[in-house]
C-alpha cells in the first residue's frame, strides 16, 4: 500500500482521510468485484477503491496539524466473503466490509490520537449505479448493523459532507434532501445557517433480528432500557451469520 504522503492532495480535495488500495488488497478487492453479477452494478475503477479512515468536522479541522508521512496498517487485510448492497436515496452501493475492524479503528487511535468516527464500518465500495466514487453510499453504519435510527452525529456528519451546497440551499430544502437521504428520521430541525443540527424524531423503533429477542432482553438488563447498544450487538451478530 502507499503512504498517505502521497495521497495528501486528494484528501484536502475531499476532506476525508483514507487509504487506497493497491497490491495484493487490490487484487483481492477486484477479484470480489467479478462477483457483482447484479445489472444496475457498474465497477469502480481500481484508483478509486480505497477505506474511508476519518472524515467529518473533527478531520476537517485537524488534517492540517497531522505530521506526514503517516505509517502504513502494520497488520494484513482481509475482506469478508459476502458482499452487501445497500440503497440510501438515490445512491446505490455494492461494498465489502474488512475482517480487520478492532485492528483498524485502533490503527487511526494511533495515527490520529482519537478516532473521529467511532461507529465507522470499515469498508470498500466495489460499485454502484454510475462508476463515480463520488456517487457511492458514504454511510453504512447503522445500516450494517441493522439500526434504524440514526444518532445525532451520523445526520450532522451528512450535513457537513454537503459542504458548499449548504449555501444554495433553503434550509426547507436541506431538511427534505436530508430526510430523504436517511428515510427513518422526522421533524429535522436546523438552526439558521443551516450548518448545525438541531434535533430530529425517529420514524422507526428499533427493532430485534429473528431469533435474538431473548439476547436484547438479557442486554437491555447490562446496558439500560433505553440504550441501543443491545440492538447493535444482535443485529451485528445476526448480520456475521448471513
Amino acid at each position: 500500500m502507499k503512504t498517505f504522503e502521497e495521497y495528501n492532495e486528494e484528501i484536502k480535495v475531499e476532506s476525508v482521510l483514507k487509504l487506497s488500495l493497491t497490491g495484493s488488497v487490490l487484487a483481492s478487492a477486484q477479484k470480489l468485484q467479478k462477483k457483482i453479477s447484479d445489472p444496475d452494478s457498474v465497477l469502480l475503477s481500481g484508483k478509486d477503491l480505497h477505506i474511508t479512515l476519518a472524515s467529518g468536522p473533527w478531520w476537517k479541522k485537524e488534517k492540517n496539524r497531522i505530521q506526514l508521512p503517516i505509517p502504513e496498517p502494520d497488520f494484513r487485510m482481509d475482506f469478508e466473503d459476502s458482499i452487501q448492497k445497500i440503497s440510501q436515496g438515490n445512491s446505490t452501493s455494492w461494498y465489502v466490509r474488512i475482517k480487520q475492524q478492532k485492528e483498524m479503528k485502533q490503527y487511526v487511535k494511533d495515527i490520529l490520537g482519537n478516532v473521529p468516527n467511532p461507529d465507522r464500518v470499515y469498508h470498500v465500495s466495489l460499485a454502484n449505479r454510475t462508476g463515480k466514487k463520488g456517487d457511492s453510499v458514504a454511510i453504512v453504519e447503522f445500516f450494517t448493523l441493522g439500526v434504524n435510527k440514526p444518532k445525532m452525529s451520523d445526520v450532522q456528519d451528512y450535513l457537513n459532507r454537503l459542504g458548499g451546497a449548504v449555501r444554495l440551499l433553503t434550509n426547507k430544502d436541506l431538511i427534505r434532501n436530508i430526510e430523504h437521504y436517511f428515510k427513518t428520521i422526522k421533524n429535522l430541525k436546523l438552526d439558521r445557517t443551516g450548518r448545525k443540527v438541531l434535533s430530529f424524531e425517529g420514524l422507526e423503533t428499533e427493532v430485534a433480528p429473528p431469533g435474538k429477542e431473548k439476547m436484547i432482553k438479557k442486554l437491555k438488563k447490562k446496558f439500560g432500557a433505553d440504550s441501543d447498544i443491545p440492538f447493535k450487538i444482535a443485529w451485528s451478530q445476526h448480520n456475521k451469520g448471513k
